[in-house]
């Protein structure tokens, strides 16, 4: 019994002691081949399992596309991800909770439709899903991935993600052309998703043109060829 109780804790605890770093080429190559955009990570990267599995990055960097004013489309000063551990012996991934620590999202429009915002995926990674395809049935979305009963699954991972959390976040819209600028700061905001098709619930707080602001909105399952339910609803505050 000595020896099973210490092979768990090696287990549990050997990961606090790993040197995460050296992992920082993988993430980013990872990141790369299957966005097509440059990730850049500058501060340290933790893993630990207990109390629960969380991984924790300081200062991420995604590039922007080739053009746009601003280097990078979106930055954090940091990203911590929670599992919930049960689930990871089923080959399931329930975040419990994804938080953005101060992200920088900077959207630019140059003329008509182009604009910075879609991460196009690299040609070994494309898909085209049709509409004809049963609810349910698994949709490849690129190499060893695929989407079954509404949940992305990466290397044989079905993924869940619970909260979505913002932190003092800051959004910045540029429009090239007519030179409008705007700005929507002290975002603060949580997400939940049931699955990739709905119900959405988000709410919280923001500053828009100097103005603080709650808001809450709620999006019904999508269902094909049926009126998809939306709700808005904002406050001075």
């Amino acid at each position: 019994m000595s020896v099973v109780a210490v092979f768990l804790a090696a287990i549990f605890v050997a990961p606090n002691f790993v040197d995460w770093n050296q992992y920082r080429d993988e993430l980013t190559a990872y990141a790369k081949s299957f966005t097509g955009r440059e990730l850049e990570i500058k501060g340290d990267i933790k893993f630990a399992i207990l109390p629960s599995p969380i991984l924790a990055i300081k200062d991420l960097r995604i590039a922007n596309s080739k053009g746009p004013r601003d280097a990078d489309i979106a930055s954090l000063e940091s990203l911590e991800i929670h599992l919930a551990l049960t689930p990871l012996l089923t080959k399931n991934i329930q975040v419990t909770n994804l938080k953005l620590g101060n992200p920088v999202i900077n959207l630019e429009n140059a003329s008509g439709s182009k604009d910075n915002l879609p991460f196009r995926l690299n040609s070994k990674n494309k898909t085209t899903i049709t509409n004809n395809e049963t609810v349910g049935s698994p949709h490849r979305t690129g190499k060893n991935n695929l989407i079954v009963n509404n949940k992305p699954v990466i290397a044989g991972f079905k993924i869940q993600i619970d909260n979505f959390l913002v932190e003092n976040g800051t959004i910045n819209y540029r429009n090239i052309s007519s030179g409008h600028i705007e700005t929507i700061d002290k975002l603060n905001g949580r997400l939940r998703l049931a699955s990739l098709n709905g119900p959405i619930d988000v709410e919280g707080t923001a500053v828009v043109k100097k103005i603080p602001l709650s808001f809450s909105v709620s999006v019904g399952q999508i269902v094909q060829e049926r009126t998809l339910p939306f709700n808005i609803t904002t406050n001075i505050i």
